[in-house]
């Protein structure tokens, strides 16, 4: 599986399932032969139906394990930054507020945290309100096929005669909205929201039309373990022209530019005991 195919699906199959499985059909085929050369003839063909349906169960529930309590975060972050990270991040304290609001014609909804020692890890999405809207990510342009990521490494570009945004715009009759969203300020167990000083953030165009955002704030002045975290985030959006003009800040054209503050609190909660990763 290739990086463009995981933020289609939004993470794989995590190796630790992968090797747990592995694990369970070794100890199978070990039980089996170890039956054979011990002369135990009570283990033929039910015994080793028994056995292979045992296997089964197991694999089916660990499958549905992985299913229930995969993350987002883990998955993206370890694509990002490897697979140490990611299994830091899938045994970190979980919160999934899945949270929405809508500015202007844009809607935020922030899906997952992640809090791990060395800090806050978010991500969500951005979706048109309406089907009059065509999203852009910050750092691309109309003229760049519309829903194809150009940057973070991206294995997979986008196929010949992908419409740019400025074609799919014309095409649904639809304005280009480019739009942001930035975690810029945190408050832990009910004190004060302290402004970061710094904040790292992706956004990620999405084949569906939808702009992928994330945050990694670090531990620190603003960011400490606790049991509740109320996170601010400043959302942002504008039209840009079909030629490309971003339509604010200027006092020739319409100013388009909406901006809004928006907090989110959230309780993360550790793994629960026994479970599956």
């Amino acid at each position: 599986m290739n990086q463009q195919e995981w933020k289609r699906m939004y993470g794989s199959t995590p190796l630790s399932f992968q090797h747990r499985v592995e694990e369970t059909l070794a100890k199978g085929r070990a039980q089996e032969a170890a039956g054979k050369a011990a002369g135990m003839r009570g283990v033929g063909r039910y015994g080793l139906r028994t056995v292979l349906i045992a296997v089964l169960l197991v694999t089916l529930l660990a499958a549905a394990a992985v299913a229930a309590f995969s993350s987002q975060v883990a998955s993206l972050f370890g694509w990002f930054y490897g697979e140490e990270k990611g299994a830091e991040l899938l045994a970190g304290n979980l919160a999934t507020p899945a949270q929405s609001v809508t500015v202007g014609e844009v809607t935020y909804t922030l899906d997952e945290v992640v809090y791990i020692d060395d800090g806050l890890y978010g991500l969500g999405h951005i979706t048109p309100a309406n089907d009059g809207v065509v999203l852009m990510a910050e750092d691309y342009n109309v003229t760049d096929a519309a829903g194809y990521g150009l940057y973070y490494g991206e294995e997979s570009k986008a196929p010949e005669g992908a419409p740019t945004y400025a074609e799919l715009a014309a095409e649904k009759n639809a304005k280009i909205i480019l739009a942001k969203a930035v975690a810029e300020a945190v408050g832990v167990d009910g004190g004060d929201i302290i402004e970061l000083g710094t904040a790292g953030y992706m956004l990620m165009p999405q084949t569906d039309g939808s702009i992928l955002f994330t945050f990694e704030l670090s531990t620190g002045v603003a960011v400490e373990e606790g049991e509740t975290y109320a996170i601010r985030l400043w959302l942002a959006n504008w039209e840009v022209a079909p030629d490309g003009q971003w339509l604010r800040d200027d006092p020739n054209s319409s100013d388009t530019y909406l901006g809004e503050e928006w907090t989110v609190e959230v309780q993360p909660k550790p793994a629960k005991e026994g479970q599956i990763l």
